[in-house]
């Protein structure tokens, strides 16, 4: 294994874990590879293949696969700390006045209402 280039170990590793996830959420919904093929339109045939852990697994079919289990297969970690954001909202007769405080980014929906000088704390990136 020492000759293997640590990219396509790498690969290999995450082929295992995206098959094993999918091993997991299976058992936890008390679902066959049957009928995880028919949920995703495929034969069984390719499902297995699947299953072997050697796939080439793209972005589409792992959206796709999450979609059909209504479950999360890959989680991608930032290394952002989260900014603390606080939004400060009054309300006029005319207009909704917005003043924000760290925040370059804020949608607001047009059927919010917050008392007038209530403030809320939004955690998250911008």
């Amino acid at each position: 294994m020492q000759n293997i280039p640590s990219e396509i170990q790498r690969e290999v590793d995450l082929s295992f874990e995206i098959v094993d996830r999918i091993y997991e959420i299976l058992e936890e919904k008390k679902m066959t590879q049957r009928e995880f093929a028919r949920l995703m339109g495929k034969n069984e045939t390719e499902i297995c293949k699947w299953m072997r852990g050697t796939h080439n697994f793209t972005l589409q079919t792992i959206a796709r696969i999450e979609s059909a289990l209504n479950e999360k297969i890959l989680r991608v970690e930032s290394n952002k700390k989260e900014e603390l954001k606080t939004i400060c909202v009054g309300m006029s007769v005319s207009n909704l006045e917005i003043s924000t405080l760290g925040c370059n980014k804020m949608r607001l929906s047009p059927n919010w209402f917050y008392p007038k000088e209530q403030a809320y704390t939004h955690y998250g990136s911008n």
